[in-house]
Order: C-alpha cells, then structure tokens, then sequence
C-alpha cells in the first residue's frame, strides 16, 4: 500500500460535476479509450465527491480526450493553474470570490471606461 499523500491536490467538485457531465453527454467508454485509462477508472474520477477522489494526472487525461472527441464544444480549462507569484495568487484569490454578477459588473464598468477613454 503506498503512503498517504501528504499534501493532497484538491479540484473543485464544481470542476469535476461539469467534466462528468461532458463525459457522459459524449461516452463514457469512447472517453476512456481516447484517455487511455479503463472505463472504470474514468468513471471514478467523474465521481469525485461521491467518495472517491480525483486525481490531476487521470482528471488531466480525460480533460484532454473531451476535448478531442468534441471539437466544437468550449474547450475545457485545465483543472489547475500554477501561480506565478505571490501578486499572481492574490488575483487568483480575489477571482475566486467573485460570483458571474460580480464579473459582468466589473467588466461592464471596465468596458464603458475604456469606450469613454478613446
């Protein structure tokens, strides 16, 4: 048995619940085969919450084999971003407080300042 992790990598479930959607609205065996991981790996990953937990390596593979199974869609954002610095974390931070009608006020504001600017 391998040691506990001792600083695990968390994604959101958030995360995770929309992946889960995107796999199942594609296949979850035609997503498999395309990650090169078995079915019920997959399956697993997608259910991360329901007590099992996601890992950033499979999470990544399947991220990637969603998008290139549905081309057309949205791609899919990586499930982790590094941080650049300590300025660069504080930003991360604060957008992650932010809720959808936080951000379209902000960028509204920030769009009529720039059109008034020109």
């Amino acid at each position: 048995m391998p040691p506990p992790i001792k600083f695990p990598v968390r994604i959101s479930p958030l995360y995770v619940a929309e992946l889960r959607a995107r796999v199942e609205a594609i296949g979850v065996v035609a997503v498999a085969q395309a990650a090169g991981l078995a079915r019920g790996t997959v399956w697993r990953q997608v259910r991360a919450g329901e007590g099992h937990k996601a890992t950033p390596s499979a999470i990544e593979a399947i991220r990637r084999a969603v998008d290139k199974l549905d081309p057309q869609a949205e791609p899919t954002p990586p499930p982790l971003v590094a941080v650049r610095g300590r300025v660069h974390g504080a930003w991360i931070a604060f957008a992650d407080e932010l809720t959808i009608g936080d951000l379209e006020r902000e960028l509204a504001d920030v769009v009529k300042r720039h059109v008034r600017g020109k």
